[in-house]
C-alpha cells in the first residue's frame, strides 16, 4: 500500500499475509532546490530509502513509479535527484528508472571532514 501524507512523503508499507504492516520504504519529494534548476517546472525526489531485505523484489520500481507519479500530478515537467558518486547500486537503480547524470556534482563536507561527492541525475516524467 502507498500512501501520501502532508510534507509529499510516499510511505511504501508491505501487509504481511497475517495482517501485519511493515514501512518497507519511503520517498520525499517535491520542488526542486538547485539554484540552476527552475522549480516550478522540475520537481526533486528529496530521499529515496528502500530496506535491503526488499531490494530486487520490484518495490523500489513500484516506490519510483508513484515518486514520479506524483510529482507529475503536482505538474511537474522533469525531476531531479542526487546520487552518492560510489553508490553504483542506487545508479544502476535510477538509470533504469529513466534518469541520466547531467554532469552537476557537489561535494558535502561531513562531521569528522570526511568528504562525499554527490552527482545529479534527472528525467523528463511528462
Amino acid at each position: 500500500i502507498l500512501q501520501v501524507s502532508h510534507g509529499h512523503t510516499l510511505v511504501y508499507e508491505h501487509i504481511e499475509p497475517a495482517g501485519e504492516r511493515q514501512i518497507v520504504g519511503f520517498a520525499g519529494l517535491g520542488a526542486c532546490r538547485d539554484q540552476d534548476i527552475d522549480s516550478h517546472t522540475t520537481g526533486e525526489i528529496y530521499a529515496f530509502y528502500l530496506t535491503s531485505a526488499h531490494w530486487g523484489k520490484g518495490y523500489g520500481a513500484a516506490l519510483m513509479r508513484a515518486a514520479l507519479e506524483l510529482l507529475r500530478e503536482l505538474e511537474y515537467e522533469r525531476a531531479t535527484l542526487w546520487v552518492l558518486r560510489n553508490n553504483q547500486r542506487a545508479i544502476r537503480f535510477y538509470e533504469r528508472a529513466g534518469f541520466a547524470a547531467d554532469g552537476c556534482t557537489k561535494i558535502e563536507t561531513l562531521p569528522g571532514s570526511i568528504e562525499i561527492t554527490e552527482m545529479r541525475y534527472w528525467r523528463n516524467i511528462q
